[in-house]
């Protein structure tokens, strides 16, 4: 019958140690999950102030649209000149905006708040454009806000009665 007997492994002494190639393995793999780790911290950051300047300029906008609507006097256009009225009214509405807005976000600059197209006219129909009829009184002014570095850009429409 043979015997069953191993032959002896050569032992690891005290002096045995990790590979050149464990440690470089171990390295790398240590490195992968910090950068990993790092590029999903950075876009969180990103992310979390993309939100917080979206709900800064969204307020800012609630604010002016109620500035617009309670606060800022009802300017009749002129059916002569509808171009000029909706450019006058346009320029009118945008500084009052911009003299009584109290929520402007810290670090943004007033003038980030624009009424940027002329004021558009209620036709008969109901339909708005740019030709101004002396019986039709409701104006549609568009307010924009906009983020400091200018990648954010928030728009609201909103209808003017007397």
């Amino acid at each position: 019958m043979k015997s069953l007997s191993r032959e002896p492994q050569p032992s690891r002494g005290p002096d045995s140690g990790l590979s050149l190639i464990e440690i470089l393995v171990s390295v790398a793999l240590v490195g992968t999950v910090g950068v990993a780790l790092l590029a999903s911290l950075q876009v969180t950051i990103l992310s979390s102030r993309v939100a917080r300047d979206h709900a800064q300029a969204h307020e800012w906008l609630q604010s002016s649209t109620e500035i617009l609507v309670n606060d800022i006097p009802w300017s009749d256009c002129d059916d002569t000149d509808s171009a000029g009225s909706a450019t006058a009214l346009q320029n009118s509405y945008q500084t009052e905006l911009r003299l009584k807005s109290t929520i402007i976000p810290p670090g943004w600059d007033p003038a980030r708040l624009v009424v940027p197209k002329g004021v558009e006219f209620a036709g008969a129909s109901g339909a708005y454009g740019s030709t101004c009829l002396a019986t039709e009184h409701r104006q549609r002014i568009t307010i924009q806000v906009q983020n400091p570095d200018g990648d954010i850009i928030e728009e609201v429409e909103v209808v003017k009665v007397p």
